[in-house]
C-alpha cells in the first residue's frame, strides 16, 4: 500500500497540473500539446537536477516519485494509444473518410514509404551509423503522430476537408510505419534478411489484418449493443472494452496493426452507433470518450516531455549535424510528397486533388509526437543493438519530435491565416452573418420581457435593445453576398440537417425501428452529398433513385423467382413500407413548419425553390408508397395503427414522466409503469410479417380463364403455374429475347410496347407472351409492369401438359395468339 500511495500522489498532481494548463494555453492562445510537452521537459530537468538531493515533505516524495516514473514503448501502446486513437476516430466522418480515401492512402503508404528512403539515406550521408540504422530512424519519423496531429488541428479549428485529410493520414500511415519499422529492426539485430516479397507481405497481412479485425469486433459490438437497451452505462463500458481488446488482440495475439483495428472500430460505432444507442446513451458515450482523451493527451504529452532530458542529456555534439540533416531531409521529403508525388496522383485520380493551401498546411502540420516517441523507446528496449545505435536513434527522434511541436506547431495558425483557411468558406460565412442577425434581433425584441422582475431602469434596457438592433442592422447588410442558386443550395444543406434530426428524434421517440433509421440516415448523408455539389437538381435525381428498389428487394425478387422464396422480398418491402412513411412524415413536416421558418436565414428568393424540390421529393416517395398500399392495404393499415399506438405510448410515457417529476408519484409506482409500457412498447413495434398473397392457388383462382374450374382442376393447374410478384416499372418481357415462358396477370397491370406512343395496357385475368411458345418466335414487345402485378408464370415444358388438359383454355390461347399475330 505504501508503494501505491505515492504513485497515485504523483499522478493526481499531473492531472490536476494538466487540467489548470488548459486554460493557460487558451488565454495565451497556445496549442494546448505544445505546452504540456514544455512542462513535461521542465519537471524532467528538474527531476534530473534535484533527484539526488534530501527534499523532506510532499515536495521531496513528489520529486522522488517523478524520478521513479518510467515511460516505457508498452505504455504508450498499449496504455495510452487506444484511447487516443479510439477517441480520435469516433469524431470522424466515416462517409466523408471514405471520399478522400485515395489521397489518404497515398499519403499514409507510398507517402511514408518514400519518406523513410529520402531520410535514411539522407542522414546516412552525414553519420557513421549503418544505412539500416539510418532507415529505421527515417521510419520511425516519417509517420505523423495522429496524438499530436488531432489535437493541434482541433485547437486550431482547421477546415473540415483538411482535418479529414490530416488526420486520416496520421490514423492510417501507422500501418506502413510499424511495418517499416519491424522489418529495418529485424534487420538491424540480424533477425532477418531484407527482402521485397516479404515485406510488401508483411504490409498487406498488417494493414489489411488489423482493419478485418476491428470490423469483426466493432459488428460483434454493435449486435451486443443492439440487445442492450437504455442502460448508458454498460453500452459506455463496452465501447471502452473494445477499444482495448481490438489493440491488445491485434498487436499482442494476431501481430497485425492495433491502430488499424481501433480506428475501423471506432468508424462502426461512430458510424452506426447513434442507431444502436440511447439517446442518453449517445450523449454519455460523447462526452466519457471527450474526458478519457483529455486524460490521456495531457499525461502523455507531459510523461513524455519528462523523458526527453534523459535521453538529451546522454547524447553528444557528434550528433548535432546528422539530427539538423534529419530535420532537413524529413521537410524536404514531406515537401516533395505533397508538392511534387501527390499533384502527379491527382492528375490520375480526380479525388485526390488538394489545393496548394491545404497541402501546405498538410507540409507545416506533419507532427510527430507520441508513436515516434514509442517506437524510439522500443529501440532503446531492445536487447541486440548497440548502445551507439540506441542513443542515436533516440536523441535524433527526439530531436525531430522536440521542432515539430516547437516550431511548427506554434507558427501553425499563421499559415492557416495566409492561405485564408482560418476563415469559413464564403457560403458558411453568409449563413453566420445571418444566423447573427437573427440572433441579434429575436434578442432586441424580448430583452424587455426576460428583464422585467429584475427591476432595470427602463433606460437601460432602451440602450441595450438599441445596441442590439443596431448590431442586427450591421450584420443584415448583405455585402458581397451569395448568388441566388447558392443560397439554394446553403438553405437545402439546412433543411438536409434538420430532416436528420427529425429522424434521430422519432427514432428516440420509438417512432422509427433502429435499422429503418440507419438506412434513412445513410440515406440523407447521400442527399447532402448531391446537395453541396448538384443544388436542388441533384438532390431531387438522388431522391429519385432512393425510391427505386435497393439490393435488399432484388435480391429476395431472385430468391422468390429461382427458389420459390418468399420470406427475404416480404422482410424487404416490409422495411420499404416502414423507410417511405418515415420519409413521407418528415418530408411533410419539414414543407408544413421548417421551410416557412427559414425566412431570417435565407433570402427570400432562395424559398420557392427549396419548396419546389421538397415537394417533388414528397411526390416521389408518396408515389412509391401509394403503389405499395394500394397492394397491400391490410399491412399498411396495420403498420398505420402500430404506428398510432407508438404515438399514444410516448405521451402516456411523458405524462408518466411529469407525474415523477412533480412529486405525484414515487419512483416505485413509475417503475411499475414503465415495466408495463415496455411490453406494450415492444408489442407495437414488432410488426406482423408482410403476406405477399403468392399463395398459387388463390392466384389462379383470380384469374378468369381459370375461375370456373373444379378445385380438383385449378389444384393440378397450380401445380404447372409459378407465382411471381412484378416490381412497378419492371420490365418482364424484352422484345427480341427468346422466349421460354408466358404469364398469367393475377392482379395489377402491366404494359406493352407494341408501340410507343399508343402501348397496350392488360389487366387481371389477361396474358401475354403466349406466341413465343406456340409459334416458337422471339419476343414481339416489351412488357413492363404498371404497379405491382401478381404474375402466374408458365414454363414452356409444362405449356403442352396444361393446353392437353383444357380444351378450352387451349382454344382461347390459340384464338388470342391469332389475333395478336394478325397484321393490323
Amino acid at each position: 500500500m505504501h508503494e501505491l500511495v505515492p504513485v497515485v500522489f504523483g499522478l493526481s498532481v499531473l492531472l490536476a497540473l494538466t487540467a489548470l494548463m488548459l486554460p493557460v494555453a487558451n488565454r495565451g492562445n497556445l496549442p494546448f500539446t505544445v505546452l504540456l510537452a514544455a512542462i513535461g521537459i521542465l519537471m524532467g530537468l528538474v527531476v534530473q537536477l534535484l533527484h539526488a538531493a534530501e527534499i523532506p515533505g510532499p515536495i521531496g516524495d513528489l520529486l522522488h516519485t517523478f524520478s521513479s516514473f518510467r515511460l516505457t514503448s508498452e505504455t504508450i501502446l498499449f496504455l495510452f494509444l487506444p484511447t487516443l486513437v479510439f477517441e480520435s476516430a469516433l469524431s470522424i466522418d466515416a462517409r466523408a473518410l471514405v471520399r478522400e480515401l485515395s489521397p489518404i492512402l497515398f499519403l499514409a503508404v507510398i507517402g511514408l514509404l518514400v519518406s523513410t528512403f529520402f531520410v535514411g539515406y539522407s542522414v546516412a550521408l552525414v553519420s557513421d551509423q549503418p544505412l539500416v540504422t539510418c532507415l529505421l530512424v527515417g521510419a520511425i519519423v516519417s509517420a505523423t503522430d495522429p496524438v499530436a496531429v488531432v489535437a493541434i488541428f482541433r485547437d486550431l479549428g482547421a477546415p473540415h476537408r483538411l482535418a479529414l485529410l490530416v488526420e486520416g493520414e496520421s490514423l492510417l500511415n501507422d500501418a506502413t510505419a510499424i511495418v517499416m519499422f519491424t522489418l529495418l529492426g529485424g534487420m538491424l539485430t540480424g533477425v532477418s534478411e531484407p527482402s521485397l516479397l516479404s515485406g510488401s507481405m508483411s504490409f498487406l497481412t498488417v494493414f489489411v489484418g488489423g482493419a478485418l479485425l476491428g470490423f469483426v469486433m466493432g459488428q460483434i459490438v454493435l449486435l451486443v449493443l443492439a440487445e442492450v437497451e437504455d442502460l448508458p452505462l454498460v453500452e459506455n463500458t463496452l465501447t471502452l472494452a473494445l477499444a482495448y481488446l481490438s489493440f491488445i488482440t491485434a498487436e499482442h495475439y494476431l501481430h497485425v496493426s492495433g491502430v488499424m483495428a481501433v480506428v475501423v472500430s471506432a468508424l462502426l460505432i461512430g458510424a452506426r452507433g447513434r442507431t444502436v444507442f440511447s439517446k442518453a446513451g449517445w450523449e454519455l458515450l460523447e462526452s466519457l470518450w471527450g474526458q478519457l482523451g483529455f486524460w490521456a493527451n495531457s499525461l502523455i504529452f507531459v510523461l513524455a516531455g519528462m523523458v526527453v532530458p534523459v535521453i538529451l542529456l546522454s547524447a553528444s555534439f557528434d550528433l548535432m549535424l546528422p539530427a539538423f540533416v534529419l530535420i532537413a531531409s524529413a521537410a524536404v521529403a514531406r515537401f516533395l510528397i505533397l508538392f511534387g508525388l501527390l499533384p502527379a496522383f491527382g492528375v490520375l485520380d480526380a479525388g485526390a486533388k488538394v489545393s496548394a493551401g491545404f497541402r501546405a498546411v498538410m507540409f507545416w502540420g506533419g507532427l510527430r509526437g507520441a508513436v515516434s516517441l514509442a517506437l524510439a523507446l522500443i529501440v532503446l528496449e531492445t536487447p541486440g543493438i548497440s548502445e551507439e545505435a540506441k542513443v542515436f536513434v533516440a536523441t535524433l527522434v527526439v530531436s525531430l519530435v522536440l521542432f515539430t511541436l516547437f516550431v511548427n506547431a506554434t507558427t501553425i495558425r499563421p499559415l492557416l491565416a495566409l492561405f485564408g483557411l482560418n476563415k469559413l468558406p464564403p457560403a458558411d460565412e453568409a449563413l453566420r452573418r445571418r444566423v447573427l442577425a437573427d440572433a441579434m434581433t429575436d434578442v432586441q425584441r424580448s430583452i424587455h420581457v426576460a428583464v422585467q422582475h429584475h427591476a432595470i431602469e427602463p433606460e437601460l434596457v432602451a440602450d441595450l435593445e438599441r445596441e442590439y438592433a443596431s448590431r442586427a442592422r450591421h450584420l443584415g447588410k448583405d455585402e458581397g453576398d451569395l448568388d441566388p442558386e447558392t443560397w439554394v443550395r446553403v438553405g437545402l444543406q439546412i433543411l438536409l440537417r434538420l430532416e436528420r434530426h427529425l429522424f434521430e428524434e422519432r427514432m428516440d421517440q420509438g417512432l422509427v425501428d433502429q435499422d429503418v433509421t440507419r438506412a434513412l440516415l445513410s440515406q440523407n448523408d447521400r442527399f447532402r452529398d448531391a446537395a453541396r455539389t448538384g443544388g436542388g437538381v441533384a438532390l431531387q435525381q438522388a431522391q429519385h433513385s432512393a425510391t427505386g428498389y435497393p439490393a435488399d428487394i432484388r435480391r429476395g425478387v431472385w430468391l422468390q423467382r429461382r427458389l420459390g422464396w418468399s420470406g427475404a422480398l416480404g422482410r424487404a418491402l416490409g422495411r420499404r413500407f416502414e423507410t417511405l412513411q418515415a420519409s413521407r412524415s418528415v418530408l411533410e413536416d419539414i414543407l408544413e413548419r421548417q421551410v416557412s421558418g427559414l425566412t431570417e436565414l435565407v433570402p427570400d428568393e432562395a424559398l420557392p425553390p427549396m419548396r419546389k424540390v421538397y415537394e417533388a421529393r414528397l411526390a416521389d416517395v408518396r408515389k412509391a408508397l401509394d403503389a405499395l398500399e394500394a397492394q397491400y392495404p391490410e399491412y399498411a393499415r396495420a403498420l398505420r395503427r402500430d404506428l398510432l399506438e407508438l404515438i399514444a405510448l410516448r405521451h402516456e410515457q411523458d405524462r408518466y414522466q411529469r407525474m415523477l417529476d412533480d412529486g405525484i408519484i414515487g419512483h416505485e409506482i413509475f417503475h411499475d409503469l414503465q415495466r408495463v409500457l415496455v411490453k406494450r412498447r415492444d408489442a407495437a413495434s414488432t410488426h406482423p410479417p408482410l403476406d405477399l398473397g403468392l399463395d398459387p392457388e388463390r392466384l389462379v383462382g383470380k384469374v378468369s380463364l381459370f375461375k370456373d374450374l373444379d378445385a380438383a382442376t385449378i389444384k393440378e393447374i397450380t401445380q404447372l403455374l409459378r407465382p411471381q410478384l412484378a416490381l412497378p416499372g419492371e420490365l418482364i418481357v424484352r422484345a427480341g429475347d427468346a422466349g421460354d415462358s408466358m404469364y398469367f396477370i393475377s392482379s395489377g397491370a402491366a404494359e406493352v410496347m407494341l408501340d410507343k406512343d399508343s402501348p397496350v395496357t392488360l389487366g387481371s385475368g389477361e396474358f401475354f407472351g403466349e406466341l413465343a411458345l406456340i409459334k416458337g418466335q422471339p419476343r414481339v414487345a416489351d412488357v413492363r409492369a404498371l404497379g405491382f402485378t401478381d404474375l402466374l408464370v408458365l414454363y414452356r415444358k409444362d405449356f403442352q401438359t396444361l393446353l392437353d388438359q383444357e380444351k378450352t383454355l387451349r382454344e382461347v390461347i390459340h384464338r388470342t395468339a391469332e389475333q395478336r399475330s394478325a397484321p393490323n
